[in-house]
């Protein structure tokens, strides 16, 4: 984000904090979906983990 916006080229900006905001949203996403697919993955599995609370 830095590089672009510093470039001396005509034309319609972009405003930084809408940058930021859409950055981080993609991080939330990816994590969500990351979390998403570990619970599959260990809700399917062949053999679950038992948690044992002594």
């Amino acid at each position: 984000m830095r590089y672009s916006r510093t470039l001396k080229e005509e034309g319609p900006r972009y405003l930084s904090s809408t940058a930021v905001v859409l950055a981080e949203l993609l991080k939330i996403l990816s994590c969500v979906l990351l979390v998403y697919k570990d619970s599959i993955i260990l809700h399917f599995s062949a053999h679950p983990i038992e948690y044992c609370v002594c």
